[in-house]
Protein backbone atom coordinates (compact mmCIF):
# COMPACT_ATOMS: atom_id res chain seq x y z
CA UNK A 1 0.00 0.00 0.00
CA UNK A 2 2.60 2.52 0.88
CA UNK A 3 4.61 1.74 -2.54
CA UNK A 4 1.60 2.01 -4.34
CA UNK A 5 0.53 5.76 -2.55
CA UNK A 6 4.29 6.61 -3.53
CA UNK A 7 4.11 5.90 -6.83
CA UNK A 8 0.84 7.55 -7.29
CA UNK A 9 2.66 10.80 -5.49
CA UNK A 10 5.93 10.02 -7.88
CA UNK A 11 3.48 10.42 -10.90
CA UNK A 12 1.41 13.60 -9.61
CA UNK A 13 4.76 15.55 -9.08
CA UNK A 14 5.98 14.45 -12.61
CA UNK A 15 2.60 15.85 -14.18
CA UNK A 16 2.73 19.09 -11.75
CA UNK A 17 6.06 19.58 -13.33
CA UNK A 18 5.09 19.09 -17.03
CA UNK A 19 2.42 21.05 -16.74
CA UNK A 20 4.92 24.05 -14.71
CA UNK A 21 7.72 23.45 -18.00
CA UNK A 22 4.92 24.20 -19.91
CA UNK A 23 3.15 27.04 -19.09
CA UNK A 24 7.14 28.71 -18.78
CA UNK A 25 7.10 27.95 -22.72
CA UNK A 26 4.18 29.69 -23.93
CA UNK A 27 4.03 32.85 -25.85
CA UNK A 28 1.11 33.97 -24.44
CA UNK A 29 1.62 36.96 -22.26
CA UNK A 30 3.34 40.33 -22.12
CA UNK A 31 7.24 39.79 -22.85
CA UNK A 32 10.37 42.70 -22.41
CA UNK A 33 13.45 42.51 -24.74
CA UNK A 34 15.94 41.87 -22.35
CA UNK A 35 18.60 40.91 -24.96
CA UNK A 36 19.79 41.29 -28.92
CA UNK A 37 22.15 38.57 -30.01
CA UNK A 38 24.11 39.94 -33.12
CA UNK A 39 26.66 37.49 -34.03
CA UNK A 40 28.60 39.61 -36.54
CA UNK A 41 29.26 42.15 -33.58
CA UNK A 42 32.33 42.30 -31.45
CA UNK A 43 29.93 41.50 -28.76
CA UNK A 44 27.17 39.86 -29.60
CA UNK A 45 25.09 39.58 -26.32
CA UNK A 46 23.91 42.73 -26.17
CA UNK A 47 21.79 43.75 -22.45
CA UNK A 48 19.00 45.70 -23.18
CA UNK A 49 17.60 48.11 -20.22
CA UNK A 50 14.02 48.82 -20.37
CA UNK A 51 13.12 46.87 -23.35
CA UNK A 52 10.30 47.18 -25.01
CA UNK A 53 7.29 45.04 -24.78
CA UNK A 54 5.26 42.94 -26.74
CA UNK A 55 1.63 41.03 -24.97
CA UNK A 56 0.35 38.21 -26.85
CA UNK A 57 -3.29 37.52 -26.09
CA UNK A 58 -5.09 33.98 -26.51
CA UNK A 59 -7.43 35.63 -29.02
CA UNK A 60 -4.67 36.39 -31.52
CA UNK A 61 -4.48 39.89 -30.88
CA UNK A 62 -1.28 41.28 -29.89
CA UNK A 63 0.34 44.87 -28.34
CA UNK A 64 4.23 46.17 -29.08
CA UNK A 65 5.68 49.28 -27.37
CA UNK A 66 7.88 48.31 -30.02
CA UNK A 67 8.81 52.03 -32.31
CA UNK A 68 10.72 50.71 -34.78
CA UNK A 69 8.23 47.48 -35.97
CA UNK A 70 8.65 48.75 -39.61
CA UNK A 71 5.67 51.58 -39.18
CA UNK A 72 6.63 55.16 -40.74
CA UNK A 73 5.57 56.83 -37.35
CA UNK A 74 5.74 56.68 -34.04
CA UNK A 75 3.22 55.10 -31.86
CA UNK A 76 2.75 54.68 -28.38
CA UNK A 77 1.78 51.32 -28.81
CA UNK A 78 1.35 49.45 -31.59
CA UNK A 79 -1.99 47.44 -32.34
CA UNK A 80 -2.25 44.17 -34.20
CA UNK A 81 -2.54 40.14 -34.41
CA UNK A 82 -0.60 37.32 -35.05
CA UNK A 83 -0.85 33.93 -36.57
CA UNK A 84 1.52 30.37 -35.18
CA UNK A 85 1.87 28.08 -37.38
CA UNK A 86 4.58 25.29 -37.36
CA UNK A 87 6.09 24.45 -40.73
CA UNK A 88 9.07 21.38 -41.06
CA UNK A 89 9.93 21.30 -37.36
CA UNK A 90 10.18 24.81 -37.28
CA UNK A 91 8.28 27.43 -35.27
CA UNK A 92 7.02 30.52 -37.24
CA UNK A 93 5.05 33.25 -35.58
CA UNK A 94 3.28 35.96 -38.10
CA UNK A 95 2.63 39.24 -37.06
CA UNK A 96 0.45 41.60 -38.95
CA UNK A 97 0.24 45.59 -37.78
CA UNK A 98 -2.17 48.06 -38.33
CA UNK A 99 -0.13 51.29 -40.14
CA UNK A 100 -2.51 54.32 -41.00
CA UNK A 101 0.30 55.54 -43.09
CA UNK A 102 1.00 52.40 -44.71
CA UNK A 103 -1.03 52.30 -48.74
CA UNK A 104 -2.58 48.73 -47.49
CA UNK A 105 -2.29 49.89 -43.82
CA UNK A 106 -0.85 46.61 -43.12
CA UNK A 107 3.27 45.79 -42.26
CA UNK A 108 3.80 41.81 -41.79
CA UNK A 109 6.40 40.54 -40.09
CA UNK A 110 7.32 36.90 -39.95
CA UNK A 111 9.62 34.95 -37.74
CA UNK A 112 11.08 32.18 -35.81
CA UNK A 113 10.56 31.35 -32.41
CA UNK A 114 11.66 29.72 -29.48
CA UNK A 115 12.34 29.17 -25.71
CA UNK A 116 15.69 28.92 -23.77
CA UNK A 117 14.99 28.43 -19.69
CA UNK A 118 11.90 30.06 -19.80
CA UNK A 119 12.47 33.35 -22.20
CA UNK A 120 11.40 33.99 -26.02
CA UNK A 121 13.14 33.87 -28.98
CA UNK A 122 12.20 35.67 -31.91
CA UNK A 123 14.56 35.77 -34.97
CA UNK A 124 13.13 37.82 -37.65
CA UNK A 125 12.35 35.52 -41.25
CA UNK A 126 13.59 37.80 -43.72
CA UNK A 127 16.83 38.85 -41.40
CA UNK A 128 19.77 40.47 -43.04
CA UNK A 129 21.97 39.32 -40.03
CA UNK A 130 24.37 36.43 -42.28
CA UNK A 131 26.19 35.36 -38.65
CA UNK A 132 22.92 35.03 -36.88
CA UNK A 133 20.63 37.51 -34.59
CA UNK A 134 17.84 37.06 -32.27
CA UNK A 135 15.96 39.06 -29.88
CA UNK A 136 15.38 37.79 -25.91
CA UNK A 137 12.55 38.78 -24.34
CA UNK A 138 11.82 37.18 -20.65
CA UNK A 139 7.71 36.75 -19.26
CA UNK A 140 6.59 39.98 -17.23
CA UNK A 141 2.90 38.72 -17.17
CA UNK A 142 1.26 36.02 -17.88
CA UNK A 143 -1.56 38.07 -19.03
CA UNK A 144 -1.23 40.35 -22.41
CA UNK A 145 -1.21 44.49 -21.80
CA UNK A 146 -3.50 44.07 -25.04
CA UNK A 147 -6.37 42.29 -24.15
Amino acid sequence: MILLIGMLLTIAGCNKEEEIAQSETTIYGTWQLIEIFDGGSLEPNQKIQNGYLIGFSLNGNLVTTNQTMGCPMSYDSLKGNYLLTGVQNTNLLNMTYTCIELDDNKLEISYYFGFDNGDLLLTEVESTCDEGCYNKFRKIAEESSGD
